[in-house]
């Protein structure tokens, strides 16, 4: 009765793992066909005001005073109807004082007009520089903006166009969920996964398809749907774009004929040709404008339509006839981009379907005699819940920890009088200051606590202090909450190591269960920085800390259910091993162990940090796409979690030495292939070959630490805990080292020294260090 029960709750886990792969699938996809309404839309907007200001700024430029403007409201009035959308115009004065306004004096007029005067968005608009040929975009309360400064004669600043609007408002009507009509390939899915666990013999030396089948089963699932919503959309976005195009191209007929109506000769139409030649740099949706005399046209439709892509529309009143050329290269960048979220959302998949694998043991020994005994089954479920609560807690924690540089760079605040290269650091690096000291503090005081009040501790942390972070506006407020969140994260750390040494039978079942911690460890920021490269995409950086606490509630779940407490706190004991009392501070008088330390521990845990601090603040700082991110994410993973694992078995007779020696050139080589360009294929290999810097290097330089004979004659354990609270004193500087290198004009020389002192480590650990013995370790095992 047992077993069946535990196959229909496994069915119903990986059914529902199927459902929410499909839905977040169709859901990420939806959002990015959304992001591309909104802008085609600002652009039309844009196109209509920009227009609007053009004769404003004539009409100054003659004498008309812009704090008494005759026929304003006219003007307000025809933007806020542009294209019949829901838009709201308000002129500021160059003080930012409101001089018009449409908004009417309701609770969503007054709700919008007391965000726009409100001293944070007045203070976002003065971080704005005010000389620029295009709007800016900002987020005022839960609305959007539009910014348009205005001059007279190109030099006085007079004061700025504000077009307020709410994003959803913008999306044409009758737009549906993308996959609504596909949710028989789920219900497909579902059907075979029972069918699967139906028929499924008890576990035993099964071959590997059958262990992964729930992971075939889903994937082919999810890539019949992902070619289902490509078909879907790719008609959606030309269409989508061919509209957009005839809106704009019907302002400059518009304009033409009101140009004819006066008098204007049509022969002289090339004089107008700047005005054409601006609409069509304003949208990227068209190609090219064309006009000429027609002499027959067979359509009878007036706004005609030809299959190459070409839109015609009459001139009124005139045989001459515009030509509006769709932009090919638009309609086709988009429909690249839509393939390339994709296939990064479908490894995302994989990974995670992949991990999701040990819940079948999990469940299967939580509903079993077995669960919270001390029997082989308990030991092998352990592995596999370390293995999945490390993956989960770690893709919760990146999905939003690597950005926050980001959002404060995006804020262009300055704190403490630093500058904001500097400042956009400090949230991390107090983060990573509260970890290494709160680790230090937990292990001290909360030593004996039970294992279940420990891990109870982690998530008020990690839930409240994200979910405030979705709402903080200052970057003091930021600072402060990061630091909140690292406590969390350091009981975070310090639970996890508690299992690993509790649920483990003996010390091989420390190795291999702390090989398991680092693979989820590795797999878990790699999926949790690609996944939020591609959440910021769709809903912006700060969005991401939603994702952070939703996931977080999901390893509470998974640890209140399913972690064997009572086996856990019997097996720590009530005295607990203690470490060993000598005084571990005398390893640092000795030479050989310095040495080790400056030349091969602090290099390494700055390249470590190469992933966190560095590539996504580099990435936008080079002016590549969120999604771009999410690839050098990916690429840097999957070289160390398996490239990594490879390169430690081809070298693994190698001497430590020359190990460490390698690792500082792989280093140095991820770090100066920056400077040869800001393109994404030399960012892709720099990832790459950082990645192969932590897969090889970690192992490499921590066992030529542990295998020194000044480290083998004292207690290993406490001695890699040294050689880790250096890591972790290095890592909070980090932040601070990246912003520096990360020039905002784009100068490379801060990398190319940088990359230098990589050259210089490996020479004097070559030259100053002894040979040691092989690799010797095995690699990391997923």
């Amino acid at each position: 009765m047992k077993q069946i029960k535990s196959r229909v709750y496994i069915i119903a886990v990986f059914a529902l793992i199927a459902l929410g792969s499909l839905g977040f699938v169709n859901w990420i996809c939806g959002m990015a066909f959304r992001n591309t309404c909104v802008e085609l839309q600002e652009q039309y907007i844009a196109v209509q005001v920009e227009d609007e200001i053009r004769g404003i700024e004539t009409s100054v430029s003659f004498g008309k005073d812009i704090g008494s403007y005759y026929g304003m409201d006219e003007i307000l009035s025809r933007i806020s109807a542009v294209n019949q959308l829901p838009v709201e115009a308000v002129l500021t004065g160059a003080s930012g004082q409101v001089l018009y306004t449409t908004l009417r004096e309701n609770d969503e007029g007054l709700y919008m007009l007391v965000h726009i005067i409100s001293r944070d968005y007045q203070e976002k608009l003065g971080r704005i520089t005010e000389k620029t040929d295009s709007a800016a975009s900002l987020k005022c309360g839960d609305f959007e903006t539009m910014v348009f400064p205005m001059y007279k004669n190109g030099e006085e600043f007079l004061g700025r166009m504000i077009v307020a609007y709410r994003a959803e408002s913008l999306i044409p009507a009758g737009f549906e969920s993308g996959g609504a009509g596909l949710w028989q390939v789920w219900a497909a899915l579902a059907a075979l996964l029972a069918l699967f666990y139906a028929v499924k013999r008890k576990a035993g030396n099964e071959p590997w398809y059958i262990r992964f089948m729930p992971v075939i089963l889903i994937m082919c699932g999810m890539l019949l749907y992902i070619v289902g919503l490509f078909n879907l959309y790719q008609d959606r976005y030309n269409a989508m774009i061919t509209e957009n195009a005839e809106c704009s191209a019907g302002i400059v007929r518009e304009s033409i004929d009101n140009l004819l109506d006066k008098g204007f000769d049509p022969q002289r139409i090339a004089e107008v040709s700047d005005y054409i030649s601006q609409k069509v740099a304003d949208n990227d949706s068209i190609g090219n404008i064309s006009i000429g005399r027609v002499y027959y046209n067979s359509s009878d439709d007036a706004r005609s339509r030809s299959e190459d892509g070409v839109l015609h529309l009459p001139i009124e009143h005139t045989d001459l006839q515009m030509d509006i050329q769709l932009s090919r290269s638009y309609i086709e960048g988009r429909i690249t981009v839509m393939t390339l979220t994709f296939a990064v959302i479908f490894v995302i998949c994989l990974m995670i379907t992949y991990e999701l694998t040990y819940l079948g043991e999990i469940i299967s020994v939580r509903m079993s005699d077995q669960f919270n005994r001390d029997c082989p089954q308990q030991y092998e479920s352990m592995s596999s819940l370390i293995r999945l609560l490390s993956f989960a807690s770690y893709t919760a924690i990146y999905t939003s920890m690597s950005y926050t540089a980001v959002i404060m760079r995006g804020w262009g605040a300055s704190v403490f009088g630093l500058s904001p290269g500097v400042s956009a650091s400090l949230p991390l690096t107090v983060e990573l200051s509260c970890i290494m000291l709160g680790s230090v503090v937990i292990q001290k005081v909360f030593r004996g606590e039970r294992t279940g009040r420990m891990g109870i501790m982690i998530f008020p942390f990690l839930i409240l202090g994200n979910l405030a972070c979705t709402a903080a506006s200052s970057p003091y407020v930021l600072i402060g909450l990061r630091a909140f969140c690292g406590i969390g994260f350091a009981f975070l750390k310090y639970w996890m190591n508690l299992l690993v040494a509790a649920g483990s039978r003996d010390a091989e079942g420390v190795r291999e269960n702390c090989a398991r911690l680092n693979g989820g460890l590795l797999g878990g920021i790699t999926v949790g920085a690609s996944l939020g490269a591609i959440l910021a995409q769709a809903m912006g950086y700060q969005s991401n800390y939603y994702f952070t606490v939703l996931i977080s509630v999901g390893v509470m779940a998974v640890m209140l259910l399913c972690v064997p407490f009572r086996f856990l706190d019997a097996r720590r004991g009530p005295g607990e091993a203690a470490v060993r009392s000598e005084k571990k501070e005398r390893i640092f008088t000795n030479a050989a162990v310095m040495k080790v330390l400056l030349l091969g521990c602090v290099p390494l845990n700055i390249g470590l940090m190469y992933v966190v601090a560095f590539l996504p603040v580099y990435m936008d700082n080079a002016g590549q796409p969120a999604l771009a991110t999410s690839y050098a994410y990916l690429v840097n993973g999957l070289s160390g979690v398996y490239l990594g694992v490879v390169l430690v078995s081809l070298l693994k007779k190698l001497p430590q030495k020359f190990c460490v020696v390698l690792t500082m050139l792989l280093g140095a080589a991820g770090i100066l292939v920056l400077t040869l360009n800001s393109g994404l294929a030399v960012i892709l290999i720099s990832a790459a070959v950082m990645g192969l810097f932590d897969g090889f290097g970690t192992p490499g330089v921590t066992g030529y630490f542990t295998g020194m004979p000044e480290i083998q004659k004292r207690d290993t354990a406490g001695m890699l805990t040294i050689f880790n609270s250096v890591g972790s004193g290095v890592q909070i500087l980090c932040p601070m080292l990246y912003n520096i290198l990360i020039q905002p004009d784009g100068r490379t020389w801060p990398l190319r020294v940088f990359g230098m002192c990589y050259i210089g480590a490996a020479a004097l650990f070559l030259l100053l260090m002894g040979g040691g013995r092989g690799l010797a370790l095995r690699p990391k095992e997923g």
